[in-house]
């Protein structure tokens, strides 16, 4: 794609490979992928009270040779056997590794940023399907491991040797259970929880000898272990085929990642990202008649430590709010006129704003409170040849 902006272009290249074998009682499966992509980097327009670059050049580039470049490979690796009546077990993982550059401008100074990630993952788990004190029940119980090392180098040129390198290595384990269980014939509950530890290393070689070093300072480094929570209740009721109401509460976290540690700035990093963590709670009412399907549902969500990325210098990182609360409301629709047509529909409202601290009572910046859209689908040919269509609605 050309972009919309000078400088804007992307070029991307994607490959996949994918084994399957499936003996009726257990099956295995290998997956390879590849991609390369780069990306022009146009920079910011500048208006000011007398001048405006979106109306005298608007699609112009501050930053003509900025450019992201990355490049990546997953491998993946897994096995699924029964192991007795309604009772599955699968064991797989995963091999991903990014390398990226990114070559930008700030205040008028050049500036570089290469990283190297590698992640690995192990994630087992067992599906039960069967019966619990007579009551129809599935069950979701696994375990999780997940670690991630990161090299980054920042410089001015990308031939000058950093002036930071950021080595982190994140390790979480996990272990989560899930179930559903039939309560009445037209009643489902569903519960869980999910417990994890995360582990953290974080360090910075910093040289403020090196051509664009002199103007930052090292980052603190760190080494923490943190123990996190999910839970989870949910419950359905069918009036009929035609409605049913549902409900659910629930808390959840969000753990930084090692790229969002140390954001995209030349300025001092805080690996000290806080983890986002959220209590929700929903109810709505879904149901069909005749050939539309609907569903309406209300929502609460009381947040901490909510991550947001600072795209703008000085900071150019992703920091944690104060405490944030999101209150909407979720419409969708879908009407199927044939077999072969449908139209489908959705409208939300969204209302974000801070519940605490210097901002408390404020809206939350760039939510915004109304969303839509409206879409056709048209199976033309025997899913030979398919039409879709979407027009999507952002306000204010």
């Amino acid at each position: 794609s050309n972009g919309y902006r000078d400088n804007n272009d992307v070029r991307q290249r994607n490959g996949v490979g994918d084994l399957r074998y499936d003996s009726g009682d257990g099956k295995a499966w290998v997956n390879i992928t590849g991609d390369d992509q780069r990306l022009g980097l146009p920079g910011a327009r500048l208006v000011t009270t007398t001048s405006s670059e979106l109306e005298s050049d608007r699609r112009g580039a501050t930053t003509p040779t900025a450019y992201s470049e990355k490049t990546g490979g997953t491998l993946t690796l897994g096995v699924s056997r029964m192991i007795g009546q309604g009772v599955e077990l699968i064991v797989d993982g995963n091999l991903r590794r990014k390398d990226q550059t990114i070559f930008s401008t700030l205040f008028g100074s050049d500036t570089s940023d290469v990283r190297e990630l590698t992640t690995g993952a192990l994630t087992p788990r067992a599906l039960i399907n069967g019966h619990l004190l007579g009551l129809p029940t599935m069950i979701t119980v696994g375990f999780d491991y997940y670690q991630s090392k990161l090299n980054a180098k920042r410089s001015q040129a990308l031939t000058d040797p950093p002036y930071h390198t950021y080595d982190l290595n994140q390790q979480s384990t996990a272990a989560y259970w899930q179930q559903k269980l039939s309560v009445a014939p037209s009643t489902d509950i569903s519960f869980g929880g999910r417990l994890q530890q995360t582990r953290l290393e974080a360090s910075d070689i910093y040289d403020a000898t090196q051509p664009g070093g002199a103007f930052s300072a090292q980052a603190t480094p760190l080494n923490s272990t943190e123990m996190q929570h999910a839970l989870h209740f949910g419950i359905e009721h069918r009036f009929s085929p035609a409605l049913a109401v549902f409900g659910r509460i629930g808390r959840s976290f969000r753990t930084p990642n090692v790229d969002e540690r140390i954001g995209v700035s030349a300025f001092p990093v805080d690996f000290d990202l806080k983890t986002q963590t959220s209590f929700d709670i929903e109810g709505g009412l879904r149901g069909r008649a005749g050939p539309v399907e609907w569903q309406s549902s209300a929502y609460q969500m009381m947040l901490n430590n909510e991550i947001l990325f600072i795209p703008f210098p000085p900071l150019g990182a992703n920091i944690n709010l104060d405490p944030t609360r999101r209150i909407g409301v979720e419409n969708a629709a879908i009407w199927h006129l044939s077999e072969d047509l449908r139209l489908k529909a959705e409208v939300t409202y969204t209302r974000a704003t801070f519940r605490g601290g210097t901002y408390a009572g404020n809206d939350v910046p760039l939510v915004s409170r109304w969303t839509g859209n409206v879409g056709v689908s048209w199976n033309i040919y025997k899913k030979l040849a398919v039409f879709d269509a979407v027009l999507n609605y952002v306000g204010g």
